[in-house]
């Protein structure tokens, strides 16, 4: 059984890339495909990058429990190079208040380490709350893998 008192996840790597790289890429839904390490994701349907707290973006997802489906995405957090963060909710409806996000700390010119955090501290309602926590740290640590590998050399 997992620890009810852990609300939060968070993995990292050295990625071989400047922030600013990796935060473009971080920061466009329709590359958010090449890094997803659940494979859930399908393509994006709000194409523009990610610039504003408060904006919106949808993608198309699947998941074998229950197909395809569409997310809602919620933009958090917007700090060119250093983090961005979104909640995501089911097509027009309040998010439950998880959310996914990653923070950027340059090394150096040529490569940052990046944190990709998962967050469930926020969702009260008992019966919800029983369903978060299941994410598969692996899948985020795979995510990551992903990410490094879009700036292999």
């Amino acid at each position: 059984m997992p620890d009810e008192r852990v609300d939060h996840y968070r993995v990292h790597c050295v990625v071989p890339a400047s922030a600013q790289a990796v935060f473009a890429v971080l920061a466009d839904p329709t590359r958010h495909r090449e890094f997803d390490g659940a494979d859930m994701v399908r393509d994006a349907l709000d194409p523009e990058p990610l610039t504003a707290e408060g904006q919106i973006f949808r993608m198309n997802m699947q998941h074998g429990s229950v197909g395809d489906y569409t997310i809602e995405n919620h933009v958090l957090i917007v700090k060119p190079n250093e983090e961005i963060s979104w909640m995501p909710s089911a097509g027009g409806r309040t998010p439950t208040g998880y959310w996914w996000g990653y923070d950027i700390r340059a090394i150096d010119d040529r490569s940052c380490e990046v944190g990709l955090n998962y967050d469930w501290s926020a969702v009260t309602n008992p019966k919800m709350r029983a369903r978060f926590g299941h994410s598969n740290q692996a899948n985020m640590q795979e995510s990551l893998t992903q990410l490094q590998g879009l700036f292999a050399q």
